[in-house]
């Protein structure tokens, strides 16, 4: 980046995120005007991602989803905010009862242990690129098409069938919006989960504070972000994970802390209104919290009263709607179907959806398993190891029994509705569709698809020391070993980047105490100028080393055609045909086009083209400039499959296109590029 690229990426960001506090900060006062503290920044940080995200969907309904269109958008919901009626009836604060030192100590051990590994972790991405296989598939391409085109209601293709076209893309939105402020390129992805990992920390400290117990609550968070799998798929990644937790998180925390729902009585609304937007934004994010969200709503019906259940079901379903409904909306319009992947067809109503044979025939849950003896030996006993850590039998008990604890012993009809909930999400894993993915008998991707349970387990785990009476203050130090034998799987020190982990601390502690601290007008204005001003000055020349490192070396998920185009190849159209690690290839400012190149067909339909015509057709229409083919799976996770490599068919076909040119290959993947120099016609044989 130019410093004066640099410079105005920094300029749009900080302008975009004043107004959306701003607004928040509004709205927050608006809806509930008596909050303040954790859970006044927390419904803050909720609100300002709902109208940030709202933002970005309406715009790119129309194709605008264009840095300057953004800005103004945001700027304008910041004045617009100003014109807010004052509430009718102040909300109640939520009640902040004290912990002791030993727990405050223990909160503050664990949440430090979290931003020292999450921040080196992250320092790792700025130092060799964003390199996760799920990351360069399908995540990264979804955020950088949507920078590219400014369209968020378009259908993409990254795999020969449509896997991952549908899902709700709320955290992919996240990064592809990163990316239209920076002026196209990706320096703010690597940080993304790394400060929604804060905001997991900070959702689980509001879960507890109604009890006295939010050191503990956020202790055991902070066990659960400590494990081995999120550890190893979420920091300096775009993996959604830590996004469908952080915003399951804060919907439990929101709805804890409205005073009816934590001390009995009647619900408030305001607070109602937060949780299920907060529970909106979970569904928009990731598709395995589904019964998550409707969990939560059904804790909220059942904590109220009756004569609020109708209006407690329509505020959680509006806000349901409002958080994560565009996506599914957006799939009901272009194939008729809001869950595309289920074909439904009862009477007068049918949902059409598109064939995906090879998801169907590796789409097994765990429960499918439960009577498998052998393959609970085989698989997925290693596979808890691996994923929950050492002692991931303490962990999973911990969890179960925290919820179960809340259920039984909860002060509150809101706190027994949340620890069943915890309960339910818990069962709801063992039926969650490729919750033990993979072929049938394998179960191959059972240990990467434990990240579907950590929000249960978060919630167990925060709910637990709130019912404990006397005892939670033993909670928070209990939780925090628990965290550190977690921990022991992945190591302690993170030694390669502990310098970055530890200066993430100290950011976070100062960014802490400027929230948290009672505003002075001025001074805390002044504070948080200086804050970005630091900030600001300290990325320069963090993205210098970025931009001179990302994707400059192979690896296991980084060949040398990623690395070729990462750093030479731009402004190019560039069609691929069973490549999954896709991202590199858009170059270092997104300047390439990449299409998945295949056949579409009704309802969302797509596969690869069944002959030479077709395909040859389709790659000179499309004016593409080079072919990447490789036979499907034989990169990243998918190399594992067995038999002889051979080369695609498609391989076969480019070559027989008039000015095509093999420049590049890999012989061991079989892999080809070919570039084309003024294609016009083929000779299919």
């Amino acid at each position: 980046m130019t410093a004066g690229q640099y410079l105005l990426g920094v300029s749009l960001v900080a302008v975009t995120l004043a107004s959306l506090t701003l607004a928040a900060v509004r709205v927050r006062r608006w809806i509930v005007p008596g909050w303040e503290g954790a859970p006044a920044r927390l419904a803050e940080l909720v609100v300002a991602t709902a109208v940030l995200l709202a933002a970005a969907e309406l715009l790119g309904c129309v194709g605008a989803l264009r840095a300057g269109y953004l800005v103004a958008v945001c700027v304008a919901a910041s004045l617009a905010s100003l014109r807010l009626p004052a509430p009718a009836a102040p909300e109640p604060a939520p009640v902040a009862r004290r912990s002791g030192r030993l727990e405050l100590a223990s909160a503050a051990a664990a949440g430090a242990l979290v931003l020292v590994q999450w921040g080196s972790r992250s320092a790792a991405a700025f130092r060799f690129g964003m390199a996760d296989p799920d990351s360069l598939w399908y995540h990264l391409p979804h955020a950088a098409r949507f920078a590219q085109d400014g369209w968020t209601t378009r259908l993409q293709f990254t795999e020969s069938e449509p896997i991952t076209t549908f899902h709700p893309a709320n955290a992919e939105l996240l990064h592809g919006i990163g990316m239209s402020l920076m002026g196209g390129f990706d320096l703010l992805s690597p940080l993304v989960n790394l400060a929604l990992a804060g905001g997991c920390l900070l959702a689980g400290w509001c879960v507890g504070r109604p009890f006295g117990a939010a050191p503990a609550a956020m202790t055991g968070v902070a066990a659960v972000l400590l494990t081995p799998i999120m550890l190893q798929t979420q920091p300096g990644e775009a993996y959604n994970d830590a996004a469908a937790l952080a915003f399951s998180l804060a919907a439990a925390a929101l709805f804890l802390n409205a005073r009816g729902a934590a001390h009995g009585g009647a619900m408030r609304q305001g607070a109602l209104v937060l949780a299920a937007l907060a529970a909106g934004l979970a569904l928009g994010t990731k598709l395995s919290v589904m019964a998550v969200a409707f969990a939560l709503g059904a804790a909220a019906l059942v904590a109220c009263s009756k004569g609020e259940r109708r209006r407690v079901a329509a505020i959680w379903l509006a806000g349901l709607a409002a958080g994560g409904g565009f996506w599914f909306v957006r799939n009901l319009v272009r194939v008729g179907n809001p869950l595309p992947w289920f074909a439904v067809h009862l009477g007068p109503l049918s949902l059409p959806a598109p064939p995906h044979p090879i998801t169907d025939a590796n789409s097994f849950s765990v429960a499918h398993y439960l009577a498998d003896t052998g393959i609970w030996r085989r698989v997925f006993a290693p596979g808890l190891h691996a994923s929950l850590g050492p002692v991931w039998e303490l962990l999973a008990l911990a969890a179960a029994g925290g919820a179960l604890l809340a259920l039984v012993a909860g002060r509150s009809r809101g706190q027994r509705a949340l620890g069943a909930a915890a309960l339910a999400c818990l069962l709801a894993f063992l039926v969650t569709p490729a919750s033990a993915g993979g072929p049938e008998g394998e179960a191959s991707l059972f240990a990467l698809n434990l990240r579907f349970v950590t929000p249960a387990l978060a919630l167990g785990l925060a709910l637990g020391p709130a019912a404990l009476g006397r005892g939670r203050r033993l909670a928070a130090p209990a939780l925090l070993g628990l965290g550190l034998l977690t921990l022991l799987g992945e190591g302690l020190w993170p030694l390669g980047h502990a310098w970055a982990g530890l200066l993430v601390l100290v950011v976070a502690t100062a960014a802490l105490a400027l929230l948290l601290a009672p505003p002075h007008g001025r001074r805390l204005v002044l504070a948080i100028g200086l804050t970005a001003l630091v900030a600001a000055a300290a990325g320069w020349p963090l993205q210098r080393g970025y931009f001179e490192a990302r994707y400059a070396t192979g690896g296991p998920t980084v060949p040398s055609v990623s690395v070729w185009a990462a750093r030479h190849l731009e402004h190019s159209r560039v069609g691929v045909v069973g490549y999954l690690l896709q991202y590199p290839l858009y170059g270092k400012r997104l300047t390439n086009r990449v299409d998945m190149l295949g056949e579409h067909g009704p309802h969302g339909a797509f596969h690869r083209f069944r002959g030479c015509g077709p395909f040859t057709r389709a790659v000179i229409a499309g004016r593409y400039r080079y072919v990447v083919a490789v036979e499907e799976g034989r990169v990243a996770l998918g190399s594992r499959r067995r038999g002889p490599r051979r080369e695609p068919p498609e391989a076969r076909w480019t070559r027989s296109i008039e000015g095509a040119k093999r420049v590049m290959g890999i012989p061991g993947l079989r892999l080809s590029v070919f570039r084309l120099d003024d294609p016009r016609f083929a000779r299919c044989t």
